[in-house]
């Protein structure tokens, strides 16, 4: 049954993408997009990344959207899937073993270090200003405090690492822990992430179809194949859509 909150997010969403709904056959998520040169589309640009979301569209068309999680796709990809429209990517899998070992995936991050070395500078910076006797010692200290709290953000949601055990994943940053069971996950992608010092993300859906994205900057790639081939085991349809001779979408240097 269709909720009406997500109706009218979606159908507001398809209207400003000049879409309607029975034009769509069959739609993709959390897949990377890149257009096929033998079809007809509508712009050619490589989508990849987190939120990647492409409709299928009569008369052979495509139009894929990053979606970011604010934008709340799983209001879309449920309005569609109550629609009855294929979702094209997701493969259902069995459960072929009972828990998985526990292991902790981690790696250090000079990124990290370098982060924290901003959001050291700019914090000193600003008690720094504060004994200034300027009448606008205010505005440096007010500037370099805010500069400190977009490094403590990031310090805190981009370094993110993993842990599996017999219940669930469990994903590790700077000052939280949190865990999701293996039964309440249905769908996992790993995907370079667009901002190129993040390195990668991981990304997937509940069973409610509610969408999760972790920035695990402390997970090395040679590692996502493993912890996908894993989830596969305790049936959950994850997949590695990274170029593993890459360190980040654009590197030409393998």
């Amino acid at each position: 049954m269709k909720s009406i909150q997500d109706q009218k997010y979606s159908e507001q969403f398809l209207q400003n993408k000049g879409i309607k709904l029975h034009e769509i056959t069959e739609f993709s998520f959390m897949k990377p997009y890149q257009t096929a040169k033998y079809k007809s589309h509508i712009g050619s640009k490589v989508k990849y990344g987190a939120g990647i979301l492409t409709l299928y569209i009569r008369g052979n068309h495509e139009k894929a959207f990053s979606l970011k999680p604010s934008q709340r796709p799983e209001r879309i990809i449920r309005y569609l899937l109550d629609s009855g429209i294929t979702f094209k990517n997701y493969h259902p899998r069995e459960r072929t073993i009972d828990s998985l070992p526990e292991k902790t995936y981690k790696r250090a991050s000079l990124y990290m270090f370098y982060f924290f070395v901003l959001f050291l500078t700019f914090i000193i910076l600003a008690f720094w200003s504060l004994t200034l006797a300027s009448e606008w010692k205010f505005i440096p200290g007010l500037l370099s405090f805010s500069a400190a709290l977009y490094f403590l953000n990031m310090l805190l949601t981009r370094f993110c690492y993993l842990s599996t055990s017999e219940k669930g994943l469990t994903i590790f940053s700077v000052g939280r822990v949190i865990s999701h069971p293996y039964e309440d996950m249905i769908k996992v992608n790993f995907d370079f992430a667009r901002e190129q010092n993040f390195t990668h993300v991981m990304e997937f859906l509940d069973k409610e179809y509610n969408y999760h994205l972790y920035y695990i900057g402390r997970v090395s790639r040679k590692d996502l194949d493993e912890i996908a081939a894993l989830l596969r085991n305790v049936g959950i349809d994850a997949t590695c859509s990274l170029d593993h001779e890459k360190r980040f979408y654009q590197d030409s240097i393998h």
